[in-house]
């Protein structure tokens, strides 16, 4: 239960005992599985280091799902960026899911921040700006009725 909730875990050097490290924005997600598909949303923390560890264990759950995965809340001057970690992290998150036949897509604001999702680093069909454009990319246009409210309000 303590590894859940820190942000870090270690062990104390020569001594018995863990040290668990909070930080002041905690990394707060919520999974919801429509039909086959798995929507991620990440609500807070996200320039939180823990935000990795927290999506990829949350992910490994729906990893015979396809994947949302609902940046929205992130947007330009708002509620921080994502570290270089969780980018390669999601990069790698999306090649295992196109070995495993699945996909993934990642929806961000249609204002986010131009350095983090203009830099080249996701490949264009990952990323969508819109609910409609991602389900398009998942191929699940017709789930959008279940997702709007999720997304509106997870």
């Amino acid at each position: 239960m303590c590894e859940e909730l820190a942000d870090s875990l270690g062990a104390l050097k020569e001594r018995d005992g863990v040290k668990a490290l909070f930080y002041a924005s905690p990394v707060e997600i919520k999974l919801n599985m429509i039909d086959d598909l798995a929507v991620l949303h990440v609500l807070n923390g996200i320039e939180n280091p823990a935000v990795t560890r927290k999506v990829a264990s949350c992910v490994e759950k729906c990893a015979d799902h396809d994947l949302l995965l609902d940046l929205t809340r992130f947007a330009k001057n708002t509620l921080g960026m994502p570290d270089t970690s969780f980018i390669r992290k999601s990069i790698q998150l999306q090649k295992t899911f196109g070995k495993a036949g699945r996909k993934m897509v990642v929806m961000v604001a249609a204002r986010a921040d131009d350095r983090i999702f203009s830099l080249g680093l996701f490949d264009p069909p990952m990323i969508s700006s819109s609910l409609e454009e991602a389900l398009q990319r998942l191929g699940r246009p017709a789930l959008k009725a279940k997702t709007e409210k999720l997304i509106r309000n997870p």
